[in-house]
């Protein structure tokens, strides 16, 4: 998936001149807002579902509205960022929940956003009690049920100074139809409650979850063969048997699942070779095995058809060093292994994989790889 860097380069409005998040200076008298921000109706239900992207509490029956420029949305949904998406005269803060409203056509969004700030020895606003309840029940097959109370107390307990601009969604496509309202005073959580957030967000595949990703863990990196402590000495081994994946195409990438079982990129001696393929597993431990077009060669059959099998064949050098998810939120939590030998493919197959690659949103004329990163002072055995 590419980065923010590159999004313009795949979704150009991501380019354009009205986007969000920004930076609010709280000190320009301008940028308090004088025009009026209404609420009406209510909507204390919601139906809490987790996706490899978000949670997602969407509102269920009710009938909540609010008004802003002379303009009326219905209250649609709410999820939640940490760190904050907005900053504040520079600064982020611990959190930021979004409240996103639409009219009736989908074509204009009014999205409310309000901050969560850790307040050491204090407490949480019971709101956010009840959503972090709701966030520890669900799961990505199992949607859970809220009842909250008025979103709009939230709002207007703390809207003595809120800040009003025009902007655009903060994901890809990055459409410009979003009239914002940020509240400068935020939400109170508490440090510990603040840590079953940032818990809950750290299963997110791609996520902001509070631990920025610092370069000298970052993935992928260049790995050099001739290095004698390259070699890896400490045994890697499998159990059991896995045959049989369920294969799901999103904009972003084809992901084969294992079926039946509870539910980055490197380069040698500075050159790429022609594709990865990365086997995750849950402790976050991952294995990769290279791609290389065999001009005149074969494919070999697990391209066309026990992946254990086919690390342990070629495993004889194997390179071994701590990492992160190459994709956003880039959190430092894997350990790579990454398999020498390449598996060999066809210049014909090669061309079925560029294929299919191409007709992915974020990819580089099928191209997926995110850039190499520094190793910063990280061994690699």
């Amino acid at each position: 998936m590419a980065g923010p860097a590159q999004w313009a380069n795949h979704y150009p409005t991501c380019g354009g001149s009205r986007q969000s998040p920004i930076d609010i200076t709280t000190t320009t008298g301008g940028n308090v807002a004088t025009r009026s921000l209404t609420f009406s109706g209510e909507c204390g239900n919601f139906n809490l579902t987790q996706t490899d992207e978000t949670f997602k509490a969407s509102v269920v029956g009710g009938s909540c509205a609010a008004s802003a420029n002379e303009v009326s949305y219905n209250m649609a949904q709410f999820h939640i960022h940490a760190p904050s998406e907005h900053t504040l005269d520079g600064k982020p803060l611990d959190g930021e929940v979004h409240f996103v409203h639409s009219n009736a056509d989908g074509s204009a969004l009014m999205v409310v956003g309000i901050f969560l700030q850790v307040a050491n020895g204090g407490t949480t606003d019971p709101w956010m009690v009840s959503v972090l309840d709701g966030m520890e029940a669900v799961t990505p097959a199992a949607p859970t049920m809220m009842s909250l109370g008025s979103y709009a107390n939230q709002v207007n307990a703390n809207a003595v100074r809120t800040y009003n601009y025009p902007g655009s969604l903060t994901t890809p496509g990055c459409d410009e139809i979003v009239d914002w309202w940020v509240v400068q005073q935020p939400m109170s959580i508490s440090s510990a409650d603040f840590t079953r957030l940032q818990t809950q967000l750290k299963e997110l595949h791609v996520t902001d979850n509070g631990n920025n990703a610092r370069p000298e863990f970052s993935t992928p990196i260049d790995i050099t063969t001739a290095t004698g402590d390259n070699v890896a000495t400490r045994s890697l081994s499998f159990s059991g048997e896995c045959g049989t994946f369920n294969l799901t195409q999103t904009d972003d990438t084809f992901k084969a699942s294992v079926v039946g079982v509870p539910p980055p990129r490197s380069v040698m001696n500075g050159k790429p070779l022609d594709g990865e393929v990365h086997f995750v597993h849950r402790v976050m431990q991952t294995v990769l095995r290279f791609l290389d077009v065999v001009n005149s060669g074969k494919t070999d059959p697990f391209m066309v058809g026990s992946y254990s099998k086919l690390v342990n064949a070629n495993s004889n050098r194997l390179y071994n060093y701590p990492g992160s998810l190459t994709t956003p939120g880039c959190d430092e939590i894997v350990d790579w292994w990454v398999v020498q030998t390449p598996i060999s493919v066809s210049s014909n197959d090669f061309k079925r994989l560029q294929t299919q690659l191409k007709e992915l949103n974020v990819t580089d004329n099928g191209k997926n790889a995110r850039p190499i990163l520094p190793l910063d002072g990280r061994k690699i055995i």
